[in-house]
């Protein structure tokens, strides 16, 4: 199976990201979201950690229907496995954290995304104990 090339289409989202215009980036946040339902495990590590960083620079904001999407989105990158392994995943979330100059944005990463962790960290337990 030959894999075919999304770059054009990742740098018009990261150019979307990178908008001043709340319409324009919610729509990127969004499209992050659709790729990660439909290409999963084959986009390439380093563009998810670019869309992983970009996404969270997000929660500086404060309207709802950000934070919303950007949950939502986190989660889909959460579940699909995104991310080429999931510690991967922690680790570049943690270094966001650490590395931020918003205090409100390293917050808001570290309960948002644990709360995302945890939710599908009991959801499979659930399946497990229920064959």
């Amino acid at each position: 199976m030959k894999l075919k090339d999304y770059s054009s289409i990742f740098n018009i989202v990261v150019h979307m990201l990178e908008d001043p215009n709340m319409l324009v980036f919610i729509e990127a946040i969004k499209m992050i979201e659709y790729l990660a339902l439909l290409l999963k495990q084959t986009i390439k590590a380093s563009k998810m950690k670019q869309f992983v960083q970009l996404l969270a620079d997000k929660y500086k904001e404060t309207k709802t229907a950000v934070l919303t999407a950007l949950e939502k989105t986190f989660a889909a990158i959460y579940e699909n496995r995104c991310m080429p392994a999931l510690s991967l995943f922690d680790q570049l979330i943690n270094q966001i954290a650490l590395s931020h100059k918003n205090p409100r944005v390293k917050q808001l990463v570290i309960d948002r995304v644990e709360i995302i962790i945890e939710k599908n960290y009991l959801a499979e337990d659930g399946r497990s104990q229920n064959p």
